[in-house]
């Protein structure tokens, strides 16, 4: 499988994710729009890696590595870098508590997050896998840098 069909799967997969936070959205699922939210950024952000070469660290949260090699991609992404970052952060920082709350203080996840948290989490995961989507299909067109 050669490294730009392994990121379109890797993209594939992310919109999956995607897809199950607008409707968990729709369903009022707050904490499950924000775990999807944080997948689908995980998954662009991988796919990204994958289609310049770049072996990503099996972890979730990939964003220092894509802004370390962000010259290996064309400007009108690398610009974006720094907030896609900012969101991966932020959504990794809720990955946990959105499936198991915070049970020291005795709190599940449906009492930490909300509608506007949602929203925020399915439109910034959108964002960033729109800018993916958009990589992916120049670099199938042969535009790579």
């Amino acid at each position: 499988m050669s490294l730009l069909e392994y990121a379109k799967a890797l993209l594939d997969e992310a919109n999956v994710r995607l897809k199950s936070a607008k409707i968990f959205l729709k369903e009022g699922k707050y904490p499950y729009v924000v775990r999807q939210s944080q997948e689908c950024v995980e998954l662009s952000l991988k796919a990204v890696l994958r289609v310049a070469g770049i072996e990503y660290p099996k972890q979730h949260e990939v964003s220092d590595l894509l802004l370390e090699k962000k010259q290996l991609y064309p400007s009108w992404i690398a610009g974006e870098l720094t907030d896609v970052s900012r969101i991966s952060k932020e959504l990794m920082r809720k990955r946990t508590p959105s499936m198991y709350g915070e049970e020291t203080l005795g709190k599940p996840p449906r009492s930490l997050f909300g509608r506007e948290d949602a929203e925020s989490s399915a439109t910034s995961a959108e964002y960033v896998f729109n800018l993916a989507k958009r990589l992916l299909d120049e670099w199938s067109r042969g535009e790579a840098p």
